[in-house]
């Protein structure tokens, strides 16, 4: 999915629990902040 975001397929993420987006606090905040530099809302 990340992948797919980089290049401006996929515009805005909506996930149902953290646990489902990232296995750990540090990738969740990393995938968070690669997304926000993009402007895709999380």
């Amino acid at each position: 999915m990340i992948e797919q975001c980089m290049p401006g397929k996929i515009n805005m993420v909506i996930i149902k629990s953290i646990g489902r987006f990232a296995r750990n606090t540090l990738d969740c905040l990393k995938y968070i902040r690669q997304l926000k530099d993009r402007n895709i809302p999380v």
